[in-house]
């Protein structure tokens, strides 16, 4: 008896809508509008966040609740640590479902030249993984990824971990052409060798 309880459990669990899991629905409503549910934007200016790492994720919101990280929007200020893990739990555990960009061709060919030897080491798989804090960024957003990778360059938004040594000589050509490597990758693709070059 006690077994098809727990099973049951399991089951309606798995049925649940993440709102009813953890994420409160009004919370998630919120993120939804600009993030969509299982987070594909519906907006060009913000990031698609489906299977985003999840201590990115965090981080991420944490630094908007600091200060430490610029925002127009008002909710991302007010999120507590547990609002913020079960978001980041939520939006992690989707599928990639974003679509493959649509990057301009010259743009995407000189960038691949900037991501082998600048990009590579932290942004691995074309951007398909990441290691350290750094975050997954195949098929993102063109139009927000180009503001963020500018933000760097600006000073608004503070280096991470050895991204201010990647910028290092770039031009706002090079970093340009990068975003347009990134955002022109298809993310569901598999691993091709897991080799990844050196930065020079």
């Amino acid at each position: 008896m006690r077994a098809a309880l727990a099973l049951s459990a399991l089951l309606l669990a798995a049925a649940l809508p993440a709102a009813a899991q953890g994420v409160p629905e009004k919370l998630l409503k919120g993120c939804a509008d600009c993030h969509g549910m299982n987070g594909v934007a519906v907006k060009p200016d913000v990031p698609h966040v489906d299977a985003q790492k999840p201590q990115y994720l965090v981080d991420s919101m944490r630094a908007f609740v600091n200060g430490s990280r610029k925002t127009a929007v008002a909710e991302h200020a007010s999120l507590t640590d547990e609002q913020a893990t079960a978001l980041a739990t939520h939006y992690s555990a989707q599928p990639v479902a974003r679509p493959k960009g649509q990057a301009d061709a010259a743009l995407f060919a000189a960038g691949e030249t900037v991501y082998h030897n600048r990009c590579a080491d932290c942004h691995f798989e074309n951007g398909r993984a990441a290691d350290k804090d750094a975050p997954l960024m195949a098929a993102q957003n063109l139009n927000y990824l180009l503001a963020q990778t500018l933000a760097f360059r600006k000073g608004t938004r503070k280096f991470p971990f050895m991204m201010d040594d990647a910028y290092r000589g770039l031009s706002d050509a090079d970093l340009t052409a990068v975003v347009h490597f990134f955002h022109g990758q298809d993310p569901a693709l598999p691993p091709e060798t897991g080799k990844r070059r050196r930065r020079r």
